[in-house]
């Protein structure tokens, strides 16, 4: 399999390490990535954890089955298939059936 690379995309590097004065250096030197992999992981698997979670609050609401609900007699009705809505639905919105 041939990999493809994008001229518009460079390389990911390390930012310049910057040495502080030396009278405000206690002596500890600052933390510093290995590689750009270690740099940027952390953050990555924040943004795909915050967006794995905000998928899982969108869709997982009472509203969105009752929607579920309604698509599926929607369906079986203009397919000319007897739809039966669940007590629940039926009891929402019970003056609009006949």
């Amino acid at each position: 399999m041939k990999s493809t690379t994008f001229e518009f995309i460079s390389l990911l590097v390390l930012p310049r390490t910057r040495q502080p004065p030396r009278r405000y250096n206690s002596g500890t030197q600052e933390y510093t990535h290995p590689s750009p992999k270690e740099l940027y992981r952390q953050p990555y698997y924040e943004v795909i954890d915050l967006l794995v979670n905000e998928i899982d609050r969108r869709f997982d609401q009472e509203t969105f089955s009752i929607l579920q609900e309604m698509e599926t007699l929607v369906i079986q009705s203009c397919n000319n298939k007897k739809a039966t809505p669940s007590s629940r639905f039926s009891s929402m919105y019970n003056d609009d059936f006949d």
